[in-house]
């Protein structure tokens, strides 16, 4: 693999990555954008160095205007991380793509999702369609961490949603929402019902919007060549 044996040059390594994600930005179909996702994927997560670098140029060229492809791009190399190494050594490093704006709400946001996801990254049996009973198990492992998601955006209405709308993690909250065929029973004033939270965070997930989800930084194509 070309990619793997550069890691250890990283300024090429670096130039061969802003190259191929400057490309992205003129590809016209899906197909390009396949190949681009597999070039740039398979340099890059051989080592956590090479991953880390090359996702901190994609979210941050993702959180610019028309940055869509790179968007897809972080979630295709993410994936393709997850494949290799597991999940929950992947998902425990998004706290280190975080915005360099986002304030401490945010941050603690980051976090927690960051938390849920590493924790549940054994991947969920079932489906929407087929639930599995341990899909619930899975959910009230991390309700702690749900529940304190769901306070957040209680008590900050204008946080952004954008970590909410992780592909993983609104696979999880699909899984919670039809795991349970009744709402998870809980002694009256304690714990909210964990099947509720789930129907909540995904909600806001789906319609939720920030400050940061309606201004967008301009040019990604900018911010690609730059890199």
């Amino acid at each position: 693999m070309v990619g793997g044996s550069l890691a250890s040059y990283f300024e090429v390594y670096h130039r061969l990555l802003a190259t191929r994600l400057q490309a992205a930005t003129t590809a016209t179909t899906t197909q390009e954008l396949q190949q681009i996702s597999a070039a740039v994927a398979g340099s890059c997560v051989g080592s956590q160095h090479t991953y880390v670098h090359a996702q901190q140029l994609l979210t941050n060229a993702a959180s610019w205007d028309g940055g869509r492809a790179f968007k897809r791009l972080s979630q295709e190399v993410e994936a393709t991380a997850v494949a290799k190494h597991g999940g929950a050594k992947v998902y425990q490093l998004q706290p280190l793509f975080a915005p360099v704006t986002a304030g401490e709400a945010e941050l603690q946001m980051i976090r927690t999702v960051s938390d849920i996801l590493s924790s549940s990254s054994a991947g969920l049996p079932g489906s929407a369609a087929t639930p599995h009973p341990a899909a619930a198990a899975q959910l009230a492992a991390v309700s702690d961490q749900l529940q304190q998601l769901q306070q957040c955006y209680k008590q900050q209405e204008m946080l952004t949603v954008q970590h909410l709308r992780h592909p993983r993690f609104m696979e999880l909250l699909l899984a919670g929402i039809f795991s349970m065929s009744k709402p998870l029973g809980t002694p009256p004033n304690s714990k909210a019902d964990l099947r509720a939270v789930c129907i909540q965070l995904l909600a806001l997930a789906v319609a939720g919007r920030g400050p940061q989800d309606q201004e967008q930084q301009p040019h990604a194509a900018a911010a690609a060549a730059a890199a």
